[in-house]
């Protein structure tokens, strides 16, 4: 079965910073990934465009820029603060966090320095601002349930995309 409109695909993909010609180390890594083909916004759109007609079992590489992939670094999601306004667990180096937006949104924190009683985090994405090369495995293609086209995203199981629920 081909890639096309709603279709739930599965991939494997890794992504290594463009500097490094695929003999580094992967920046990110996942073995199984699902989503909804044809323009839901599972996946990038060039990913998506790249993918088009392709079974699974094909492999693929392509370069994203930040631009096409995780966009450019927000200075402004760089936020310092008294070490006291922040939680307990925010007091490690790595730690992650988790905020509310202006619009309701949650935003995601990684504590990227702890020093002379301040505290600064980062909200962009860890990928942000980089050139990419993805490599990326092709699992499984099969026609999306009604209700993944009903919600609009990839249930990972068809028996999880077949369950009814009543309320």
């Amino acid at each position: 079965m081909k890639i096309s409109k709603d279709r739930v695909v599965q991939l494997k993909y890794s992504a290594f910073e463009k500097e490094v010609p695929g003999q580094g180390k992967a920046l990110e890594m996942h073995d199984m990934v699902f989503y909804l083909h044809g323009g839901h916004g599972g996946v990038f759109a060039k990913v998506e465009e790249t993918l088009e007609g392709h079974v699974a079992g094909d492999k693929i590489e392509l370069s994203l820029t930040p631009e096409e992939g995780y966009g450019e670094r927000d200075e402004s999601m760089m936020i310092a603060a008294p070490a006291e306004e922040f939680p307990p667990q925010a007091q490690e180096i790595g730690a992650g966090l988790e905020a509310h937006g202006p619009d309701g949104e949650v935003v995601s924190f990684v504590v990227t320095r702890i020093e002379n009683g301040m505290i600064t985090v980062d909200g962009n994405h860890g990928l942000a601002g980089k050139d990419l090369n993805l490599r990326l495995e092709v699992v499984s293609v099969r026609e999306a349930s009604e209700q993944e086209l009903k919600v609009g995203d990839a249930l990972p199981t068809a028996d999880a995309a077949n369950q009814n629920t009543m309320h």
